[in-house]
């Protein structure tokens, strides 16, 4: 099984509220390894909070939506 990635405030991953929209974000607190709050930026450059977000990590598979993936 893959390691898993230790998230940390600041990072930066993609919000992903379903299969077609993925949206960029920023660790804004670690619940635990795969469990987030995102300030999460729109297309059209608007932020806001999204509390407590799914982390897929390596290995996981989809584990649905929305969730937060780690950049390729």
């Amino acid at each position: 099984m893959p390691e898993i990635i230790v998230p940390t405030i600041g990072r930066i991953v993609h919000y992903c509220a379903d299969a077609d929209m993925c949206e960029a974000a920023i660790v804004a607190y670690v619940h635990n390894d795969r469990l987030l709050n995102l300030a999460v930026f729109g297309n059209d450059g608007d932020s806001r909070l999204e509390a407590s977000v799914v982390l897929e990590q390596p290995g996981d598979g989809e584990v649905g939506y929305p969730c937060a993936r780690w950049m390729p």
